[in-house]
């Protein structure tokens, strides 16, 4: 699969996130104040799987870590740039 068809994806994912996911706080409330560790974080499933967690907490008071496994850092540090402090 070539980057354009995988961007085309993950903007649909995204819409979907942001319709089903972002508005429900039940999905995360088991999530407050523990360590999320996330393998294959740079694949479609992983990518998406972060995308959910990292934005929720952008837009909500729920707390929590994300710890994430990847064979590339540099991959992961282009493709989560916005969310790595």
């Amino acid at each position: 699969m070539d980057k354009r068809s995988k961007d085309n994806i993950m903007n649909k994912l995204n819409c979907d996130l942001e319709i089903n996911f972002l508005d429900s706080n039940k999905i995360f409330e088991c999530l407050e104040n523990k360590k999320i560790l996330i393998t294959g974080a740079t694949g479609l499933i992983g990518r998406y799987l972060v995308e959910v967690l990292c934005n929720k907490i952008l837009v909500s008071d729920i707390n929590y870590e994300i710890y994430i496994l990847s064979r590339g850092k540099i991959n992961v540090s282009e493709k989560f740039a916005d969310y790595i402090n």
